[in-house]
């Protein structure tokens, strides 16, 4: 839940999601003070431009209010920040005009307690892949247990409606007579806020090089739908692969529109386990108004291969 407070914006945002998440919504917000407003239309414009793309009508110094400078210079920070994977400094930068909070979302877990199921490192009840506990004939799904995370390969705590779903149906195979067992998830995970579609899918550089990885990452702007089109949008994303193997390790979207849509694509490259060098040449669904020739997700595994 996110709410304005005079000049300050105050972000409340689950621990689940990368701090990198919150990172690119204010480089998308903050970045927008790089540019001008037209006073006529009050779209964002470039500082630079002689006329409105959007209104026609002459720029001058009269007519473009520019971004408090300050704004400016922290927009322009946390691009170079996000740009580095620099999380210590997007906090910092964050937290010098912006208020941040973070809250845990921990399923209820007193009743298993009680009756002597074995809990996770997470703090939530450890199952197994049938969705069974650690206590003979008791079965856990949902917020209040782990899921195994086919990146990371560690069991994890992800609390989200699809997951608790598609392990319902697991234990309730199960126990009804069927085998049956619950793969693991990669995290996909989505919200919206300030009209931002904001998503992500897999591991951060932390995770990663907990995990035994050797992280590298790369982020890239780019438009989510044609520029030849009218009304382009930007769209945000961030790739972190394994150097050693080439494998994509997670991924991050940010834009007004389409940045839910590459994380999902992208989310079926990480169950696949693909490797930038395929991401960078995938064929995707391809038309002026939904992308590029060269779709960003294309120019986001070219940038991080040319890392590695």
């Amino acid at each position: 839940m996110l709410n304005k407070k005079s000049v300050n914006i105050r972000i409340t945002i689950p621990k689940l999601l990368p701090l990198i998440i919150a990172g690119l919504i204010l480089v998308f917000t903050c970045g927008e003070a790089l540019a001008g407003r037209c006073s006529s239309c009050g779209k964002i414009i470039d500082d630079s431009s002689v006329f409105c793309m959007y209104c026609g009508v002459k720029v001058s110094e009269k007519s473009v209010s520019l971004f408090d400078i300050k704004k400016a210079r922290r927009g322009g920070e946390l691009i170079n920040a996000a740009a580095r994977g620099d999380l210590r400094g997007i906090k910092s930068l964050v937290d010098s005009g912006v208020d941040m909070e973070t809250r845990d979302f921990k399923g209820d877990t007193a009743l298993a307690k009680a009756a002597g199921v074995p809990l996770g490192k997470s703090g939530a009840i450890a199952v197994d892949f049938s969705q069974k506990t650690g206590r003979e004939g008791i079965y856990a799904v949902g917020d209040c247990c782990e899921s195994y995370h086919l990146v990371s390969r560690r069991w994890v705590h992800v609390p989200l409606g699809d997951i608790a779903n598609k392990q319902g149906r697991v234990a309730g195979a199960n126990i009804g007579g069927k085998a049956m067992i619950f793969p693991g998830i990669v995290g996909a995970q989505s919200f919206k806020v300030f009209g931002l579609e904001v998503a992500a899918a897999g591991i951060d550089e932390r995770e990663a090089a907990a995990a035994g990885y050797h992280p590298v990452s790369a982020a890239i702007w780019g438009n989510a739908i044609a520029p030849s089109m009218p009304g382009s949008k930007k769209v945000g994303i961030r790739l972190v692969a394994d150097r050693a193997s080439g494998r994509l390790l997670g991924a991050q979207a940010v834009g007004e529109t389409g940045a839910v849509s590459r994380v999902n694509a992208l989310a079926c490259a990480l169950w696949a386990g693909l490797g930038i060098d395929e991401i960078g040449y995938l064929d995707l669904a391809y038309a002026p108004p939904f992308s590029p020739a060269w779709d960003p997700i294309h120019i986001a595994a070219q940038t991080l291969k040319s890392k590695m």
